[in-house]
């Protein structure tokens, strides 16, 4: 017996995850003519999305990609949805409607208006701290090896990982960090000198001295939700300058 027809996530867009080279749209001409097929079949439509929304805080959440790996989803979810991410009508938005129209009365309703917009002009942020003033006001913890975030009961945000360089010098010591979830900032006695991330490069040369302060703050892009569940976050794997497994971790959190 045939059951009833429905598309419980019928794809109005995309989204758009951090390091494309463009904005995730769909013509409204495919969705169009998608939505038509099934109207004419009598199916059952749930449209994703239909009003873009926005990820506040940490939860952008990610993808996974065979061919690509780790895709990070943006902070906007805007979808190039028929209402999109400010709430305003599209014209994809009035493009659906004027299809339902011709299979339904649409009720006598105000149509949405677009919100309404300010003009900030310039807004300057000025620094108030670093990361590494805050480390006396922040919880820490002592390990021989780095911990995950989820060992330090933490699932979001960011981790700060920090040792003293042993017995090496050179000028170009290989740090390598091959498990790393996701982006890391690396400093030498708080200055800025590499970034490593998941999909690109998790190691760099450095040029260090002995008793240097070694700093990994690490940034935990969003969990990847589907496929596989442990998408664990933070320094995974040991950490080596020069061939040289590093211990002696201060972490903060």
């Amino acid at each position: 017996r045939r059951g009833p027809l429905v598309n419980s996530e019928f794809y109005t867009g995309w989204l758009t995850h951090w390091q494309d080279p463009f904005v995730e749209t769909v013509p409204t001409g495919d969705v169009i003519n998608s939505l038509r097929e099934m109207l004419d079949l009598g199916a059952n439509i749930n449209m994703y999305m239909f009003y873009g929304g926005t990820n506040f805080g940490f939860t952008s959440g990610a993808n996974y990609n065979e061919k690509k790996g780790y895709e990070p989803s943006l902070t906007s979810y805007d979808y190039d949805s028929p209402l999109n991410e400010a709430g305003d009508p599209t014209d994809k938005y009035f493009a659906i409607r004027n299809l339902l129209g011709n299979y339904v009365e649409l009720p006598q309703l105000p149509l949405p208006r677009e919100t309404s917009k300010g003009d900030y002009g310039k807004v300057l942020l000025n620094p108030q701290d670093s990361i590494f003033e805050l480390t006396s006001k922040i919880s820490s913890v002592y390990s021989e090896h780095p911990m995950s975030f989820e060992s330090l009961s933490q699932s979001t945000g960011f981790v700060l990982y920090d040792t003293i360089i042993p017995d090496i010098a050179c000028e170009s010591c290989l740090l390598d960090v091959p498990k790393l979830h996701d982006f890391a900032y690396v400093f030498l006695d708080e200055q800025l000198v590499a970034q490593l991330y998941r999909i690109a490069q998790t190691n760099s040369s450095l040029t260090v001295e002995p008793n240097q302060k070694l700093s990994i703050f690490v940034e935990n892009m969003g969990r990847i939700n589907q496929g596989e569940i442990h998408d664990f976050k933070g320094i995974l794997s040991q950490v080596t300058l020069h061939g040289q497994v590093l211990t002696d971790w201060m972490i903060y959190k």
